[in-house]
């Protein structure tokens, strides 16, 4: 009898720790979602080793996608963590410093200004903070602060405090807005960095116009949690330094951010006021921003070289390449460069470039490449040449005007198959490559059925004359790149007609 009792309680433990498993699970997935990976800079900085992080740099999206902390540690060895936001309330930043405290101990803290000329206290706002910070008395306090704010500069405002504390109640219907990054590992965010890819036009000069804009004043509540942060400053004990990056706002805005940095100024905090360094930098307006907010990755490139120097110049902070027990930062090297990489690799449109990037690249990597119609008019002996870097041995035979099928699939660096049609006659490979059944057929001019691709049951090459090339990541299998490269005319046309969803 008591041995079927003991089996019962054990049945009965298990069922309640499924239970709460499965509802810890549901807390994360209906939980409060956003377009700014907050979840994800969050957990990074929770998942690194105790007190590696030289700087800790906060602040909204101005941080965010304009430093990219793995090529500050590769250039310098020394280890930035950016813990910023998107748009957060400014008064959330000593309590976010508390947070950076409790595993880190940064020696100097950059500060960056850009929310202080916005109205930043909403439910998003509130919410990118608090419903992504792990639960301790810290996030409490969070809570607390951010929602006394609201309720006393915006009183008109309804919300229910319970809600902050615990979210699921306020999201669990959230079922219908699910998407694949609610249910995996946010593999996007680098040290808190997130390539942006969007490229808007400014005029330099006319934006540089408004750096001389007479002070304007800012949000009233801004006001007070800029002097209350200076306070905390004054006693802190650490070095802070504040920052304005670039960016293409109005005349209006410049005008805020002079009176802000004029009153930190007098308080006798330093700001690094970017938007004076743009040529230093060497930003270009013309291609180096993805809106007035925020620079692309080309920008961010830049802006990362520059703020690399001043670190080297003005702190003297250790370079820790080579370190086992910075391992996680050479890590993201490794992830970031590769990402990159593939993203660099979307962008080209010149045919030897191209192939000079797949050489580069090439493992970690699946290529197919299969042709249509002759390819001798546009493949150069210099495209014979980097494609033979790939491990390609028959296609010195490609740059004759003659017709000739052709066929290759290339995986991890080596090439698994190789095959030149004879004449007129068709090429076709059929095979497994990763557990995924792969076909490739290639035609001349006299085939019938051009070329094609098939990974798994899905064609995936452009079935464009010339070289149709497929690239895809060999872990994941997830598509990288699909592009055609027209070599029926020495202009060798790229076409990226078809684009295909993971």
């Amino acid at each position: 009898m008591k041995k079927k009792y003991l089996f019962k309680v054990i049945d009965l433990s298990v069922l309640a720790l499924v239970v709460v498993l499965m509802f810890l699970y549901l807390f994360r997935v209906l939980g409060f979602s956003d377009n700014t990976h907050s979840k994800a800079v969050f957990q990074q900085l929770y998942d690194l080793p105790e007190n590696i992080v030289d700087v800790a740099w906060l602040g909204p999206s101005s941080v965010q996608e304009y430093i990219i902390p793995s090529q500050i540690y590769e250039y310098t060895g020394i280890t930035v963590y950016p813990l910023a936001l998107g748009s957060v309330p400014f008064d959330s930043t000593e309590l976010l410093i508390k947070e950076m405290e409790k595993t880190q101990d940064p020696k100097v803290y950059l500060i960056d200004i850009r929310d202080l000329a916005f109205s930043s206290l909403s439910d998003p706002s509130i919410r990118r903070v608090t419903d992504n910070m792990a639960m301790s008395e810290n996030r409490t306090a969070m809570i607390d602060q951010l929602t006394s704010d609201w309720q006393e500069f915006l009183p008109v405002s309804k919300f229910n405090k319970l809600d902050y504390y615990f979210s699921f109640p306020k999201y669990h219907s959230r079922w219908q807005e699910l998407e694949k990054a609610d249910f995996v590992d946010d593999d996007e965010v680098y040290l808190g960095y997130w390539i942006g890819k969007e490229v808007r036009v400014f005029d330099k000069d006319e934006v540089l116009a408004r750096m001389d804009a007479e002070e304007v004043e800012i949000p009233a509540e801004n006001l007070v949690f800029l002097n209350r942060f200076l306070d905390f400053c004054d006693s802190f004990g650490k070095r802070v330094v504040f920052t304005h990056t670039p960016h293409c706002l109005d005349e209006e805005k410049f005008g805020q951010y002079n009176l802000i940095m004029r009153l930190i100024r007098e308080r006798g905090y330093e700001v690094w006021d970017m938007n004076e360094s743009v040529d230093e930098i060497g930003l270009d307006y013309q291609t180096d921003f993805q809106g007035p907010l925020h620079t692309n990755v080309w920008g961010s490139k830049k802006v990362t070289d520059y703020v690399s120097r001043c670190l080297v110049n003005f702190f003297h902070l250790p370079n820790h390449r080579g370190d086992p027990e910075y391992a996680d930062y050479e890590e993201y090297v490794t992830r970031f460069n590769r990402a990159l990489d593939e993203y660099e690799l979307t962008q080209i449109t010149d045919f030897e470039t191209y192939l000079e990037k797949l050489v580069s690249m090439k493992e970690g990597c699946n290529i197919y490449i299969a042709t249509y119609g002759i390819q001798g008019y546009g493949l150069s002996n210099q495209h014979a040449s980097t494609l033979k870097q790939l491990g390609l041995n028959q296609v010195d035979a490609l740059t004759q005007p003659e017709y000739r099928s052709y066929a290759a699939i290339i995986s991890d660096g080596n090439v698994l198959h190789e095959k030149l049609g004879e004449g007129t006659s068709d090429t076709v490979i059929e095979t497994y490559v990763d557990n995924t059944k792969v076909s490739l057929s290639s035609a001349n001019w006299k085939g019938f059925y051009g070329c094609s691709i098939r990974l798994g049951v899905t064609e995936r090459s452009q079935k464009e004359n010339g070289f149709n090339i497929v690239v895809t990541d060999k872990e994941t299998g997830e598509i990288i790149d699909t592009v055609a490269f027209d070599t029926k005319d020495e202009a060798c046309t790229c076409i990226r007609f078809v684009t295909f969803e993971n």
